[in-house]
């Protein structure tokens, strides 16, 4: 349909995207430290299939990493993590929510993931942690 952006399940690391956050901050590289940390913690250690595991941790703790505006404590993200964050965040949420079945658009986005695309999901997440961890490092 004309105008309608296609739900893509491939995250694009290098496109050349406009962050809705630039203008309000990059958050603190230490509280998304805290929360992607925990998400994966809870992809690795929760029960349930993969995708149901991605949509806990995604929504548990990983969403809370997205920068929210200025003033926070930490030292903050880079504009490449920002970038990864708010394209793996648009990738988690791109289907329409579904009324019916009671499930919002990360629901419906993330539980209608193959196993193929919920594995590339969860190594995208282990990447986004890895690189703030590096990120920390130069701190």
């Amino acid at each position: 349909m004309a105008g309608q952006v296609a739900c893509s399940r491939t995250i694009s690391w290098h496109r050349n995207l406009t962050p809705m956050t630039r203008g309000r901050g990059n958050g603190d590289l230490h509280y998304a430290h805290e929360k992607i940390g925990l998400a994966v913690n809870t992809l690795a250690t929760t029960h349930g299939t993969l995708s149901e595991r991605l949509l806990e941790a995604w929504m548990g703790e990983g969403h809370h990493a997205l920068p929210m505006g200025p003033g926070q404590a930490g030292p903050p993200m880079s504009d490449d993590l920002v970038d990864k964050l708010e394209a793996f965040d648009e990738r988690m949420s791109c289907e329409p929510a579904k009324a019916k079945a009671g499930e919002g658009r990360y629901a419906a986005t993330i539980l209608s993931h193959t196993d193929d695309e919920a594995s590339e999901a969860a190594r995208d997440l282990v990447e986004i942690d890895l690189q703030i961890e590096g990120e920390l490092q130069d701190v």
